[in-house]
């Protein structure tokens, strides 16, 4: 080991955060990868301690990476002492940004720490479709109830084997044993069904308009209008395809904006 991997020992900790990197597919089924750790010492030293849930990673038919960590190790810790993991690095902002301390005074934080910038985040990386929750965050994402309807149902199926929840399918008890096998079943169930379900979702909906989170588009307007990111990235962000669109819905809150005030 070399001393960017050599756990910190003999130190009096005085902080510690953890979260979860999490892989997202549909709108509430969230698969932790793995939990991650921040840890912050007396002598101003930290170090980040990633530990893989190998039983959802093998599941995802090894599609899935953690940016800066060597999965094939199959470590049960990776440490990174002194150093910002990459999944952190490429996912926040450098301590000398201009707009910094705006985007820390955004989420209540006194001092640059892009671990807790970065936990629960509405920002969106556009690399992957990796993001840093915390238990709070999984444990409020809208439950899918059990359905005899085979979609349904297997997005319930998928929302738990996601967050690694002791759950029973029919008499088979779900345990980290069988659970990439499980997770790779109904996985491809998903893909087979999940084309057909929207398009009979669409044609007996018709057209819905698009919901955006106040915050997310607070933050989007922010940096958009301070010119931080482009009017394509900002559609990107708030998942909206259509320019005009988003104009409708920068002008909606603005508007909004100006009510309050």
């Amino acid at each position: 080991m070399n001393e960017k991997n050599t756990p910190i020992s003999d130190v009096k900790l005085i902080y510690d955060q953890y979260g979860y990197i999490t892989y997202q597919i549909g709108k509430s089924i969230y698969f932790m990868l793995a939990k991650i750790t921040y840890e912050r010492y007396i002598d101003e030293s930290y170090q980040y301690i990633i530990e893989p849930f190998y039983d959802i990673i093998d599941g995802l038919n090894n599609k899935i990476d953690i940016p800066g960590i060597n999965l094939e190790l199959r470590q049960e810790k990776y440490y990174r002492v002194n150093s910002t993991p990459t999944f952190i690095s490429e996912r926040s902002f450098p301590k000398s940004r201009v707009e910094g301390a705006k985007l820390l005074k955004d989420k209540n934080i006194g001092y640059y720490n892009p671990f807790a910038w970065l936990l629960d985040s509405t920002y969106t990386y556009s690399g992957d479709k990796l993001s840093l929750k915390s238990e709070d965050f999984l444990r409020n994402v809208k439950n899918i109830s059990d359905s005899k309807n085979i979609y349904r149902h297997i997005l319930f199926a998928l929302q738990h084997l996601g967050t690694r929840t002791e759950f029973q399918i029919g008499d088979l008890k779900i345990s980290e044993e069988n659970r990439t096998t499980v997770i790779k079943s109904y996985l491809y169930q998903f893909y087979l069904v999940e084309s057909t379900y929207y398009q009979k979702i669409g044609q007996s909906a018709g057209r819905h308009k698009i919901t955006v989170s106040i915050p997310l588009m607070r933050e989007v307007a922010s940096l958009y209008g301070k010119k931080i990111i482009t009017v394509e990235e900002a559609m990107k962000r708030l998942d909206i395809s259509s320019e005009s669109t988003f104009y409708r819905r920068l002008r909606e809150y603005k508007a909004s904006q100006e009510v309050k005030s």
